[in-house]
């Protein structure tokens, strides 16, 4: 039996819920008397301290949450989860966030020490929700990662590159951070036993997009930096960049492949069979990007902070702190010309000329998400597919 994911239980994976009062009569398919679905913790940014009712601080998305005591009110709606962090720890510094944090001082300001704790390297996951101290925390460690960008050998034939053997380079610490953070694998779970056509084909894709980006959003405030941007210039780089992401993502996985696209796991198409699922000449465009990386010889390391990357490389006109960007992109590609230099070992620029090949391959893939968006944004249009609420505001924001 096919799974079914409502965006409510897409936004409460991996996330501390936050309980709700049931309301009075059913809401969004759900019976009367059913508890709703817990707030996650990438729901909206709320002001703790305030007074019932409490406000979403999201531009455009003002809903009220009922207070655990209160009663509530048929006419008043319940906060519905967005982009971001709920129920998170928020300190804020009386002076300007710049207070001394020494031995000695460090109970002077709590925000300035929160701060300090997860410059050097505190998680956030070590953070207990309920203030009350506690031992320490004990999270499980991921297997280790495979140095190879996929598993096997690289295709024989055009696709090797001439050169001699790949060098193995020393991995720093943004890369090593880059890779215990990349999210497991996700699967396309479509209905065997479906009617064919491609509307059925459509609707997985769209589904699994859908889990993509709620993972995608977990995996960015994962970065560091990105969590230190303001709450609407995060909304707004992701809003923008989402589908490069999410399609680099399957040019990565499509690498071991010869001339088939790996959407997800359980979800491989060829050319025509792209064609065949309603993906029109979507598939001609993926496969030219994944060539390209496959010319490449794309390593896992490359692809995580390429992929971090063209999350920083955001144009959007709506980014408030354009600084505050431009030095995550400019910290991520020193991560890369070092991990470069390291594989390139001693001499020459050849770390900066592989660097720069890889950079070059982001105008590709901004203009292959652009016919994505296009392509899907005109099946919404038609209104014959089923989409998710976040998929279609994700949609709807980069069409704007």
């Amino acid at each position: 039996m096919k799974a079914v994911w409502s965006r409510d239980e897409a936004w409460g994976r991996d996330a501390a819920p936050l309980p709700v009062p049931a309301p009075p009569s059913s809401r969004q398919g759900l019976p009367a008397q059913q508890p709703l679905p817990s707030l996650p913790a990438y729901g909206c940014l709320l002001s703790l301290s305030s007074p019932y009712p409490q406000t979403c601080a999201c531009p455009g998305r003002v809903r009220v949450l009922l207070s655990a005591g209160s009663p509530p009110d048929p006419g008043r709606p319940l906060l519905e989860p967005c982009l971001f962090l709920a129920g998170s720890i928020e300190y804020s510094c009386p002076a300007s966030n710049e207070c001394e944090i020494t031995k000695r001082r460090r109970k002077a300001c709590q925000a300035c020490r929160f701060t300090k704790c997860l410059r050097v390297g505190m998680l956030k996951e070590g953070v207990r929700l309920d203030r009350v101290r506690g031992g320490r925390q004990k999270y499980k460690r991921r297997p280790e990662v495979d140095p190879l960008p996929f598993p096997g050998p690289f295709p024989a034939g055009p696709l090797a590159v001439a050169g001699g053997p790949r060098k193995t380079a020393p991995v720093n610490a943004l890369v090593s951070h880059l890779l215990v953070v990349e999210p497991e694998k996700l699967y396309a779970m479509p209905d065997p036993a479906g009617p064919d056509g491609h509307l059925p084909a459509v609707a997985t894709l769209c589904d699994l997009f859908d889990r993509e980006i709620v993972v995608t959003i977990s995996w960015a405030k994962s970065i560091p930096g990105f969590s230190s941007l303001s709450l609407s210039d995060q909304m707004s780089v992701l809003q923008s960049v989402w589908m490069e992401v999410l399609v680099l993502g399957v040019a990565q996985r499509s690498l071991p492949l010869q001339d088939e696209l790996a959407f997800a796991e359980d979800l491989v198409l060829d050319e025509e069979g792209a064609r065949a699922a309603g993906l029109g000449e979507l598939g001609a465009a993926l496969l030219q990007l994944v060539r390209r990386l496959q010319a490449l010889r794309l390593e896992r390391e490359e692809y995580v902070l390429l992929k971090a990357l063209a999350l920083a490389n955001s144009d959007s006109v709506h980014i408030e702190d354009a600084e505050a960007v431009e030095q995550l992109r400019e910290a991520l590609h020193e991560a890369l010309l070092e991990y470069e230099a390291g594989r390139a070992g001693p001499g020459g620029g050849a770390e900066r000329r592989r660097a720069g090949r890889l950079l070059l391959t982001l105008p590709l893939l901004r203009q292959t998400a652009g016919k994505v968006l296009a392509h899907f944004y005109g099946v919404k249009l038609e209104g014959k597919v089923p989409m998710h609420k976040l998929f279609l505001e994700m949609l709807e924001a980069m069409m704007d």
